[in-house]
């Protein structure tokens, strides 16, 4: 929808207020519906809902400021939160950024090592001015952040800066992907960097062993879990992902096979009681969080830039296999892929290959992906997933 809306394939968008706060849709005019008496009634949600919306109107490369149209409908209209809405307190904006770079010495002592646990912010922001020195120490070029300090602290920074680089072994680090991956700290890139030159960590196969073994070396230079324990249990679940397994049969699993739950109530680890309600609970939500915030995100950021470093060392036929799209799409299959990117759902897709395929004919350089909708229709359930799906597909 963001692609096609910014293209101008598409003019006109219904939708959901969920869905317009939840995406990327920067547009002129925005057209609101009165809300419900339940929302109108609670003056701060009222508020916060209508500046919400109110607040996607604006295209930011054109302008920056937009229309806000409030439609009344014949039994409803916004005299009763007229009042309410107006009465939007003002908003501080903290500026992170500048009051950071006012304070240019706690980036200097980042750099000189005497900041034993610096902020993310004060990382990141190195991370930036790093990579800018990099370009300048390639090409001579100031950018815009190294701008922004006069003359005598900019060159501060700059010799503070390379001395950094080079106590950690970076100074030869890829500039692109250096630069694109600023979340991660000096020591991670130098750990990183070192790892990617060794051709014995990279990936050859997605056999179990291999991936388990790779997974092991990821950790190593990244740290997503602590304990052996821990690290296996995420191996076994960033595997069985890759496999094609459902997330409920990952949560059965989970079930089935774990010794521990992290209490709900006291938040330690204790002994998991399959009897016990809450236990249960806690189990399927940190099953779903491991797929959600570890697998297809921490796990598939830290694998993107370690496969980034070992393309810009080893060059793009001797990088090994890069796993990080894999772990979005959640399959090793590229027939489960083309359905996913076709529009189909990861659990709809696994279930039309493995009972469904000979109703799909896959995309060859000729002719793109073709669904026998008709036939398919005929095999499946009314109301199913793959049901529901070929609707909103319109198929």
């Amino acid at each position: 929808i963001e692609d096609l809306y910014s293209k101008k394939k598409i003019n006109f968008i219904f939708c959901t207020s969920t869905l317009l706060e939840g995406v990327n849709l920067p547009t002129k005019n925005v057209f609101i519906y009165p809300f419900p008496k339940k929302t109108v009634n609670d003056e701060k949600k009222c508020r916060l809902d209508f500046w919400n919306l109110a607040g996607r109107a604006g295209r930011y490369r054109s302008e920056l400021t937009g229309n806000i149209v409030c439609l009344n409908t014949a039994d409803n209209n916004w005299s009763n939160a007229d009042a309410k809405i107006s009465l939007g307190n003002n908003v501080i904006i903290e500026d992170e950024i500048n009051s950071t770079l006012l304070r240019h010495q706690k980036i200097l002592n980042y750099f000189d090592g005497k900041v034993k646990s610096p902020t993310n912010d004060i990382i990141q922001l190195s991370s930036l001015i790093l990579s800018e020195i990099l370009t300048y120490l390639d090409k001579g070029y100031i950018g815009r952040i190294l701008n922004t300090f006069n003359e005598k602290i900019r060159f501060m920074l700059i010799d503070s800066g390379k001395k950094h680089l080079d106590r950690n072994r970076i100074i030869e680090i890829d500039k692109v992907t250096f630069s694109e991956n600023h979340i991660f700290s000096t020591s991670i890139h130098a750990k990183a960097q070192l790892n990617a030159k060794n051709k014995e960590k990279l990936l050859r196969s997605y056999s179990r062993e291999d991936v388990f073994n790779y997974l092991e070396t990821i950790n190593e230079i990244y740290g997503l879990r602590n304990t052996p324990d821990s690290l296996n249990q995420l191996c076994i679940v960033t595997y069985s992902w890759l496999m094609g397994n459902t997330l409920n049969l990952l949560i059965s699993n989970a079930i089935k096979y774990s010794n521990s739950v992290r209490d709900p109530i006291s938040y330690r680890w204790v002994k998991f009681d399959k009897t016990n309600p809450d236990h249960i609970n806690a189990k399927i939500m940190e099953a779903i969080q491991c797929i959600e915030s570890e697998v297809t995100f921490k796990l598939e950021t830290c694998i993107a830039h370690f496969y980034q470093l070992c393309q810009s060392i080893h060059g793009d036929e001797n990088a090994g296999i890069n796993l990080s799209p894999y772990l979005e799409y959640g399959t090793l299959d590229t027939n489960i892929i083309e359905l996913q990117e076709f529009g189909f759902s990861r659990l709809a897709a696994i279930e039309i290959i493995a009972k469904h395929k000979e109703c799909v004919t896959f995309k060859t350089n000729e002719t793109s992906l073709q669904i026998n909708t008709q036939k398919l229709r005929a095999k499946i359930e009314k109301h199913s997933v793959i049901d529901r799906e070929l609707s909103w597909l319109n198929l």
